[in-house]
């Protein structure tokens, strides 16, 4: 592997641990909550959607979990 192609992966791998869910929930939930909202429609939302947002987090560790295989085999 060349040197811009390891530090190309390593820079993928910093990125995908950067990946953060809290931000979005706690951004849906204030925006709710300000429009009037009830708590249970909030909570229902916030269940739905945490469930569509796990998937996407299994593939984003996953992703994370080759590009640094990819790293370590190369040591």
């Amino acid at each position: 592997m060349t040197s811009i192609q390891k530090k190309s992966l390593e820079h993928i791998s910093k990125t995908l641990d950067g990946y953060e869910t809290y931000d979005i929930y706690s951004g849906l939930k204030d925006v709710m909550a300000k429009e009037g909202v009830n708590n249970s429609t909030i909570n229902k939302t916030i269940e739905f959607f945490q469930t569509a947002m796990w998937k996407q987090t299994e593939k984003v560790n996953e992703s994370k979990a080759w590009v640094d295989l990819l790293i370590s085999d190369e040591q």
